[in-house]
């Protein structure tokens, strides 16, 4: 099943409030129940003691998660990465786009899919659900977008390399980009401080301490994307007719 056009252009447009939601839903039932899927899951185990190496698994996770979309937004470049409409001028190819087609939504869900690990169990299943009735309809609307206006190339392109999955040897048509790693840094520190967070409840056995320290990176990273899109002036915002 695909959204309609004008659904899956709300959906595309809204894709950060929408991220920032699943993972909402999920914490929401801490007020219905104490405990987390993770931590239920190692005592059915009888291991509740790895809860640890559990929070640190989560920390590298999100750190390779974070490395994806850094590498990504440096390949895009901030104005095409934080626009809230597709942009079809050229294809990108190069970077991680020479082995996954969407490394940015990838990135995305790999962090909500963990973080789904260590909310109460009716979040769990409430994330995964969000996860599978949204992404698919964003990246549908954004590549049926990409294919109208790059025709033939997309083709090649979409059929040589996987939507989210990894293809090990880089594909080799279509433009090369260099990667702006400070921008790319810039424009996608949002899970960043998501590894330290982690870290921290590993440290103490507390979910809330690694809480407290890791919602920086998303809740910055929310506003910096309102600023540039709809400040004056931003990605968003129409634009005054040209007199050349």
């Amino acid at each position: 099943m695909t959204a309609s056009p004008s659904n899956g252009r709300a959906l595309f447009e809204r894709r950060v409030e929408l991220a920032c939601l699943i993972a909402a839903v999920g914490f929401v039932f801490y007020l219905l129940l104490p405990r987390h899927t993770a931590s239920l899951l190692l005592d059915a185990a009888g291991a509740p003691e790895a809860l640890p190496s559990v929070y640190l698994t989560l920390a590298l996770w999100n750190l390779l998660a974070g490395m994806l979309r850094i590498w990504a937004g440096g390949t895009l470049g901030a104005q095409r990465m934080m626009s809230v409409t597709v942009r079809t001028d050229r294809l990108i190819t190069s970077g991680p786009y020479a082995h996954v087609r969407n490394p940015i939504y990838t990135a995305d869900i790999m962090t909500l899919a963990g973080m789904a690990l260590v909310v109460p169990w009716p979040g769990t299943v409430a994330m995964v659900l969000l996860l599978a009735l949204v992404y698919p309809r964003v990246i549908a609307y954004e590549e049926k977008n990409l294919a109208a206006s790059l025709g033939e190339a997309y083709g090649d392109y979409r059929y040589h390399v996987p939507r989210l999955g990894w293809r090990v040897s880089a594909y080799g048509a279509g433009s090369a980009r260099g990667v702006r790693w400070a921008e790319g840094v810039a424009n996608n520190f949002l899970y960043l401080p998501i590894v330290p967070g982690f870290v921290v409840c590993a440290w103490t056995g507390v979910l809330w301490h690694g809480v407290a320290v890791g919602a920086i990176g998303p809740v910055a990273w929310v506003a910096l994307h309102f600023w540039r899109n709809y400040r004056r002036g931003g990605l968003a915002r129409p634009r005054p007719p040209s007199n050349d």
